[in-house]
């Protein structure tokens, strides 16, 4: 036997005090499909990136900050303290001195037929709440490879890698 029904569907409704109400603001939203470069003998693979970064006006110190910055209500700093802070950079060298970078190699070795493995990293998926700030990330992996006899990079790599493990099973 069929009967029809009939029923009455009501939303509660919680109102939310302007003191408890989150504001969120977008900060960045960065997404990168997967990405594959060669670059003179020098392998990098990259899964897809989604990067989201918002904050909470109400979250902490930094969200603060970063939603102020999003709705322009933030004063940035003058031009004249600008100008303070590059001179003091400068007076205290900090402008002019370099990092330098050496490697102790100093003749190539045999190189190996193969690609070496530099890097293989797997990141997240990452959810971080920093005073405010929250940044999310999906799950990354990003593999380096470098080929002795692909170019330039990957012969200098390939000599400055740790020379790689084998077990033996018995």
């Amino acid at each position: 036997m069929k009967r029809a029904f009939a029923a009455r569907v009501s939303v509660a409704r919680r109102l939310l005090s302007t003191q408890s109400r989150q504001d969120i603001c977008q900060v960045l939203t960065l997404q990168l499909d997967q990405l594959s470069l060669n670059l003179l003998g020098l392998h990098v693979d990259l899964s897809k990136v989604v990067l989201t970064i918002t904050a909470d006006s109400k979250g902490g110190v930094l969200g603060s900050l970063f939603c102020g910055l999003a709705n322009g209500k933030v004063k940035l700093a003058s031009k004249s303290t600008a100008m303070k802070l590059t001179t003091a950079a400068h007076r205290t060298g900090l402008a002019t001195k370099a990092i330098g970078v050496g490697s102790p190699v100093t003749q190539m070795q045999q190189m190996a037929p193969g690609p070496c493995q530099i890097v293989d990293l797997v990141l997240g998926p990452l959810h971080l709440d920093l005073l405010g700030l929250i940044v999310d990330l999906n799950q990354v992996h990003v593999q380096i490879r470098a080929d002795p006899n692909g170019g330039i990079l990957g012969s200098l790599l390939c000599s400055l890698a740790p020379p790689p493990t084998t077990t033996v099973t018995i």
